[in-house]
């Protein structure tokens, strides 16, 4: 049925283009000039084609695909403003080499393309050991435990798999759930098992540094206002002060 439908229009309007130049001919009597000018509009189609496939179409894409970009940014700033800073300061004091990474970070409090580029090279090059014990596993699943609900709700979202890292992220803490949750009792854990939760962690830390620094660098770019928060909220400071 949908086939028949999306077949009429294009009928209808041969139809009717047929009529017209039955018209043309009956009042005019020149095939002559009907044939010419039907040529020269079948000719000029290739030409029609070109137009609305490659520069209109991509048009409307690029401009799809910016409202897509901007959708999914605001879930990363939704995802951090929920749940990423907290959990990102918490495991941060975990990190017994944190120290010269905070320094590079401190020193680059501006965010400027090159800044972002010193950030970027310390996030990488950073080892995100973190030196936990059951205790600490505990408090880490009580805070993750409580954003399980939104990380859910936040996966299902469809604008989620635009954005390799935030799911990359996402994917990781949904394990690091499962993996906690799974365990009866964390202060009974044997060291191995404490080793193991341990690299599960870690995996989550080094996304959501790195995932921190992208949204920094957006924010800076696109939302000046929200970029000041962020600065003021900065997980990777020991002196931050959310008022002026």
């Amino acid at each position: 049925m949908k086939t028949i439908n999306k077949l009429k229009l294009p009928i209808v309007l041969l139809l009717a283009s047929s009529i017209l130049y039955a018209i043309h001919y009956q009042l005019f009597h020149d095939f002559h000039h009907v044939a010419f000018y039907l040529m020269e509009d079948l000719a000029f189609i290739p030409i029609e084609v070109i137009f609305v496939s490659l520069i209109i179409h991509k048009a409307i894409e690029d401009q799809e695909r910016e409202k897509i970009r901007e959708k999914t940014n605001v879930l990363v700033s939704v995802f951090f403003s929920e749940a990423g800073n907290g959990l990102l300061k918490e495991l941060i004091s975990s990190d017994d080499e944190i120290h010269s990474l905070k320094s590079i970070i401190e020193e680059n409090v501006h965010f400027s393309p090159k800044e972002l580029k010193v950030m970027r090279d310390g996030l990488n090059n950073h080892s995100y050991k973190l030196n936990l014990d059951s205790d600490d596993l505990c408090s880490i699943k009580d805070m993750i435990a409580s954003h399980k609900g939104f990380i859910l709700n936040l996966i299902q979202n469809p604008h989620l798999i635009e954005h390799d890292g935030l799911t990359d992220l996402i994917l990781a803490m949904l394990h690091l759930i499962e993996e906690l949750g799974a365990r009866k009792d964390l202060d009974a854990a044997s060291r191995e098992d404490v080793e193991h939760l341990t690299g599960d962690v870690e995996r989550v830390y080094s996304r959501l540094a790195k995932e921190w620094l992208s949204y920094m660098g957006y924010q800076k770019k696109e939302y000046p206002f929200l970029f000041s928060f962020a600065t003021r909220s900065n997980p990777f400071s020991d002196e931050n002060n959310i008022e002026f």
